[in-house]
């Protein structure tokens, strides 16, 4: 699934999903794995941090975010994320 940035208000910006619904986040970490850009994101009200790839908008328009299919891809992205959110390298 593919979610568009869509506001900013302080640190904190709006994703809205194909079917509509928006919620607020945080960004916690940013992660290079395979060539593509990985964020850790924290949604306002929630405690765990939600991993997504950054993705090009084709029309060049908002920042997107899409959600990691592949299991074993989440896995390695996941770990490399909260290595540097703990402090690890």
């Amino acid at each position: 699934m593919v979610f568009q940035k869509t506001e900013e208000k302080g640190e904190l910006f709006r994703l809205v999903s194909p079917d509509g619904r928006s919620a607020w986040f945080e960004f916690l970490e940013m992660a290079v794995v395979d060539g593509a850009e990985y964020a850790a994101l924290l949604e306002t009200g929630d405690d765990a941090p939600v991993v997504l790839r950054l993705c090009e908008d084709p029309a060049g328009g908002a920042e997107r975010y899409e959600t990691v299919e592949d299991e074993a891809l989440f896995e390695r992205v996941s770990s490399v994320l909260y290595a540097l959110l703990e402090g690890e390298d």
